[in-house]
């Protein structure tokens, strides 16, 4: 069956117009019938962007901000936030594991955030003194 003979099918199966020996013959006022691909409906939550549009980097852009807002720019000039699915990969430098773990429960707050894995990472204590 071709992408576009599967596409029909699909929209014919969500209006009600195909017949189902379970659910008879569709009828005029019957409810709609409701498909299992209501899945495509909505946004998942890694994918949620600042403004809620769909983004694909989004829950990335999401944490960024929040650690901004939360430590600052001066240490997230110093930090890469990416993402991997649900899962957040933050690299760089900060100046004290403290913080370093403070930036992972934080992180770990933003919703659609389920891990989060740490590589490449300098903890310099000479960096936050000069700072």
């Amino acid at each position: 069956m071709g992408a576009m003979s599967q596409a029909a099918t699909i929209s014919k199966v969500s209006s009600g117009l195909v017949n189902s020996p379970e659910r008879g013959t569709p009828k005029l006022g019957a409810q709609p019938v409701k498909s299992h691909l209501g899945w495509f409906k909505t946004i998942p939550p890694e994918r949620i962007g600042l403004n809620g549009e769909y983004d694909y980097y989004g829950l990335s852009k999401r944490v960024y901000q929040h650690l901004n807002d939360l430590v600052g720019t001066s240490i997230m000039q110093r930090l890469k936030v990416r993402q991997r699915g649900r899962v957040i990969l933050l690299s760089g430098y900060v100046p004290t594991a403290k913080l370093l773990e403070q930036l992972k429960q934080a992180t770990l707050s933003v919703e659609g955030a389920d891990a989060v894995e740490t590589c490449v990472m300098s903890i310099e204590a000479s960096w936050a003194a000069s700072a």
